[in-house]
């Protein structure tokens, strides 16, 4: 109860803030062409399996890639936060898309840079840019069937109503510490799952998806083995993490020793979780090993996949990782 009312009073502050600022700013888009002349409406997500690929990629397309930046940064006014205008396919509608600089990095020139991934908000499903472009891959690369059983790593959030109103057969979850048994739900109705070890069935669901989490699982090769053996043949794992194009190879942050004690190798780097106010520490920032991992858990097919649109507000060079099972 106490945790719930901190909560309250956190989003009761936020909106007071809100109501106080004026009207974010609507920046047009600018009149040049950035599109990958090969993208069509259908087609957001180009698919890479390994970082050769991916770098030749980059070597082939560097006029397009530096001219989507420099578009990008043209958008960028001055002010605290500003919106776009775009459609949402969460919400199958033309929309706002806000954008603040929480969390954003500076340049040398001293400009400072959204960050596109998590500060591009849809104004009406709240939903940043990663978890829309989640859902968008799922309706439209994965395309499962509206009763197909999906399960999600949350149960608390906008993007879990947004996947249990596109598909009946939704379960969330979340990892919570109240005293809830594995597999079972707590007095709110939220069920309680450890990602290394699911209660879920063999062989039970057609997708899982886990928007970062896994970078703060210590042991989350077992969480890969758990999601293969819940998949039934043919599902796909759909998953978001922190992680850096350029390395081929994880960066280990911290490591559990085996008195059960931390061990950190970097400075800790906590990230926001709405069911602990403190944040959450982060363990790996992901490389390109990532995949061979997916491999070895038994996926036969994993791969990056970029997406850019700015019609469908995704910007800043995104990416999501998908690993199928035969």
């Amino acid at each position: 109860m106490l945790q719930l009312g901190r909560r309250f009073l956190v989003r009761l502050s936020r909106r007071l803030k809100r109501l106080g600022r004026p009207a974010p700013r609507i920046v047009p888009m600018p009149e040049t062409n950035v599109q990958d002349p090969t993208e069509t409406a259908a087609a957001f997500f180009t698919k890479y399996s390994s970082a050769d690929q991916y770098e030749s990629y980059v070597a082939e397309n560097l006029r397009l890639l530096r001219s989507r930046a420099a578009f990008e940064a043209r958008l960028i006014p001055s002010d605290e936060y500003f919106r776009l205008r775009g459609y949402c396919v969460p919400c199958k509608r033309e929309t706002d898309f806000l954008v603040d600089f929480l969390y954003s990095s500076i340049r040398k020139d001293g400009r400072r840079i959204p960050n596109w991934r998590d500060r591009l908000v849809c104004r009406r499903c709240k939903l940043p840019n990663r978890l829309r472009a989640i859902g968008d891959f799922i309706e439209n690369v994965v395309r499962p069937d509206r009763l197909a059983t999906v399960y999600v790593t949350e149960q608390t959030t906008p993007f879990y109503r947004f996947l249990k109103n596109r598909y009946p057969e939704t379960r969330g979850s979340e990892f919570i510490h109240d005293g809830t048994v594995q597999g079972k739900s707590n007095w709110l109705g939220v069920r309680n799952e450890d990602l290394t070890n699911l209660s879920l069935l063999d062989s039970s669901v057609d997708v899982i998806c886990t928007a970062d989490v896994l970078e703060h699982v210590p042991e989350y090769t077992k969480a890969i083995s758990e999601c293969f053996r819940s998949l039934k043949p043919g599902g796909a794992l759909v998953l978001s993490v922190p992680f850096i194009l350029q390395n081929r190879e994880t960066i280990v942050r911290a490591r559990v020793r085996a008195d059960g004690s931390i061990e950190h190798l970097l400075p800790p780097e906590y990230h926001g979780d709405a069911s602990n106010t403190h944040g959450v520490l982060c363990y790996y920032h992901f490389g390109w090993d990532l995949l061979d991992s997916l491999r070895r858990g038994g996926f036969s097919d994993a791969a990056v996949y970029l997406y850019w649109s700015y019609r469908r507000g995704y910007m800043g060079g995104s990416h999501l990782i998908c690993a199928t099972k035969s």
